[in-house]
């Protein structure tokens, strides 16, 4: 299953923690005696809906009853099944921004920051950190670029927010909106973040929502509206 699947997905195949545990469903099975194979199939980048899962355990299931139909497997010995590499517990994040420079207590650093999606499209802050032993689906080098102080855009009254206005506002540094709500008509076209009070850190945090403005060492800008980037 694993050589099989490797031509579809390479080095994306990997192997579990194989000890056992009482509440497991498929050690509990393997304790009947069954012979059992357990398949934990991850995400794959643009497939919200699993279409590529659904289509490898197709693939890995057909490749398996092959190999016991046609004794196959009596090929295979407990070395090959150690040679699949372990995997990497978290290795994988939706989006991952490298050395990106952020301030904090008055302090300068630099650091990699991770954001997953979840399943209603919620981009937020995983982690911030050394992150060289994480992958992104989709992985941007902020090298010699800063993270601006996170400001937000009080609203006192309706507001209809186009493309062109919600751009002005994103280059005077403001990236998120405080007040109600339902005072704001957006028709950008992009996303945004309101919150009823004003943020209560200006640095980026793990679990704040991915809205920030960064520049490089040339003054150029880009913003981050719930994970995706755009150029100012």
């Amino acid at each position: 299953m694993a050589d099989t699947l490797s031509h579809w997905l390479p080095c994306h195949i990997g192997r579990y923690d194989d000890t056992y545990s009482l509440r497991s469903f498929g050690d509990n099975i393997a304790g009947t005696g069954a012979s059992t194979i357990l398949i934990e199939s991850g995400a794959h980048p643009n497939d919200p809906h699993r279409q590529v899962a659904r289509k490898m355990n197709v693939i890995g299931l057909h490749s398996a009853l092959e190999a016991l139909l046609g004794n196959l497997y009596q090929q295979k010995s407990l070395a090959d099944y150690y040679r699949i590499p372990d995997n990497v517990e978290d290795g994988l994040v939706d989006i991952k921004f490298s050395r990106v420079a952020q301030r904090c207590a008055g302090h300068d650093y630099v650091a990699d920051i991770s954001v997953n999606r979840d399943k209603q499209g919620r981009a937020t802050v995983k982690h911030i950190g050394d992150l060289s032993g994480q992958a992104g689906f989709t992985n941007i080098s902020a090298y010699q670029t800063t993270i601006l102080p996170v400001k937000a855009y009080q609203l006192d009254g309706p507001m209809v927010l186009t493309e062109t206005d919600y751009l002005a506002l994103l280059k005077q540094g403001f990236s998120v909106f405080t007040g109600d709500s339902s005072l704001l008509d957006n028709l950008s076209g992009l996303p945004v973040l309101c919150l009823p009070e004003p943020p209560a850190y200006s640095t980026l945090y793990p679990g704040a929502d991915a809205f920030w403005i960064m520049q490089d060492s040339e003054g150029k800008q880009r913003a981050v509206l719930n994970g995706k980037m755009i150029n100012l």
